[in-house]
């Protein structure tokens, strides 16, 4: 919402201009702010993620660290662009 803030703030439009993406674990962002794109995030699979890795740094410390790529899940329609993110701790 800060982001929101600072752009309309110097006179930007979202989704007339200006694209604003964010990631939410619940769908409450698009009931009040139509124009920003949303790309569901699955807090299971980070949390999952975030436990491995944080047993990997206990039993192995000298592991490289751990990364997830996580792709554009099929239930997100209005994501146009493609999309990629990168976890890694």
């Amino acid at each position: 919402m800060a982001a929101v803030a600072a752009l309309e703030s110097r006179g930007h439009m979202i989704g007339h201009g200006v694209d604003l993406i964010a990631k939410e674990a619940l769908t409450l962002l698009q009931r009040f702010r139509k124009d920003i794109l949303v790309v569901p995030e699955d807090v299971t699979k980070a949390g999952e993620f975030l436990c491995k890795t944080v047993m990997q740094a206990i039993d192995k410390p000298d592991a490289p660290p751990m990364q997830f790529l996580e792709r554009r899940p099929p239930e997100c329609r209005n994501c146009s662009i493609g999309f990629f993110s990168l976890h890694a701790i």
